[in-house]
């Protein structure tokens, strides 16, 4: 659905961000009464954006204080369930706990409907096991809601971003209201260009903090040089990481995990078997005093080769794993440490007015002043438009 609606609910917003609920709900005609974020980076954006200054820390807050409100929204800290994180579950004594707090507002309020998002990884963690105590803390509240939770990606509705999350729904049994059928959604083909603004149209003090510094670019230079010689001489690139690092030692890996074993000798024969560039390729590289560490390190994800491929026509990131290079349809998702996407056409990565439209949040959505914190805060929220589906989807509309 592309059309707003009127709904006149009431909802609160835990958890609340920067406002990714609040934006998806009130466009549709729903007030918000009550919101909470710890925060106070977070705090001060949403307030400019709407007029309301979250409270604190939920655990401090009785549920009777809260207004009255037909929708529980909230994207509970997703830390303790994320691959990127200690994955603790429940037994993190701080994030995992806090779905207690919304249940334990659920309990005390009754509110007609719930909206819950998280990583995609919540819903595997702990063999199941922690799906199922979410699941069955659901449905005793009076609830209902789906055996498994819906993944959606704003992908899917035709954002160019790749960030599977799980939503939980439900809907409180006695309001005789039902679930549709469980939503299945497929992939569609998007163009990152659909998002990106000119360079000559963004502010000289933006563009300076977003562009790539002359040693990144040497560094990229000499990938490029690696990559077009494969590219020309129609060799396909290997989906192993590209280690420069252990290509001409000869240290002894037998106490090594079976996986790096297996990225080792990969490297090693894949520099022998194309020595006769590499050798003098790596001597070049060698040279460059930027040439080191994670920027000796290179991840192609791009698959075989296109005519026009080039690091200047791809899109790429510098991780800790290596520089990844990818197709520039869409970007991946943007995570709350700032591995933000470059656009090699561009020779910059993404501005934080992008990464919002990433999110789908409207152009008048006023920032953080600070570039890095608006990368964290546009990491961490939920996309709008992804959540007036799932909004559409649990009220039938």
């Amino acid at each position: 659905m592309t059309t707003t609606v009127n709904l006149e609910l009431k909802f609160i917003d835990l958890f609340a961000g920067i406002g990714g609920f609040h934006s998806a709900l009130s466009k549709n005609g729903c007030e918000c009464v009550f919101a909470s974020e710890i925060d106070k980076d977070c705090v001060k954006v949403y307030e400019q954006n709407f007029n309301m200054k979250p409270v604190g820390d939920i655990k401090k807050v009785n549920a009777e204080e809260i207004p009255d409100f037909d929708i529980l929204c909230g994207g509970f800290p997703c830390q303790a369930f994320s691959h990127s994180g200690k994955q603790k579950g429940f037994k993190d004594k701080t994030k995992g706990t806090l779905f207690f707090d919304i249940c334990r507002i659920l309990k005390y309020k009754k509110p007609k409907y719930l909206i819950l998002e998280n990583v995609r990884n919540l819903y595997g963690h702990d063999n199941g096991n922690t799906w199922k105590t979410i699941y069955e803390e659901i449905t005793s509240l009076g609830y209902l809601t789906y055996e498994k939770p819906i993944i959606l990606s704003p992908l899917h509705l035709g954002i160019p971003q790749n960030r599977n999350r799980v939503f939980i729904v439900g809907i409180r049994k006695d309001t005789n209201e039902k679930l549709k059928e469980y939503p299945v959604f497929k992939k569609q083909e998007t163009i990152i260009d659909d998002i990106l603004s000119d360079n000559k149209d963004i502010s000289d003090e933006i563009l300076e903090k977003v562009k790539l510094s002359d040693k990144n670019i040497s560094v990229l230079d000499l990938w490029e040089n690696f990559l077009q010689y494969f590219k020309k001489n129609k060799i396909k690139l290997p989906t192993f990481p590209i280690w420069t690092d252990v290509w001409t030692t000869k240290d002894n890996i037998n106490n090594l995990p079976d996986w790096k074993k297996k990225i080792i000798i990969s490297n090693r024969s894949f520099y022998i078997q194309y020595s006769d560039f590499l050798s003098k390729w790596l001597k070049v590289s060698r040279k460059n005093p930027n040439f080191v560490g994670s920027k000796a390190k290179f991840e192609w994800q791009s698959g075989k080769f296109q005519p026009k491929d080039s690091i200047w026509t791809l899109l790429f990131q510098f991780r800790p794993s290596g520089i990844r290079v990818s197709r520039s349809n869409y970007s991946p998702a943007l995570v709350a440490m700032s591995q933000i996407v470059y656009i090699g056409s561009k020779k910059r990565k993404l501005t934080p007015r992008e990464v919002s439209r990433l999110q789908s949040f409207p152009e008048n959505f006023i920032l953080d002043s600070s570039v890095n914190k608006a990368y964290k805060q546009f990491g961490n929220s939920v996309n709008v438009k992804v959540i007036e589906t799932i909004l559409y989807h649990i009220l039938n509309i």
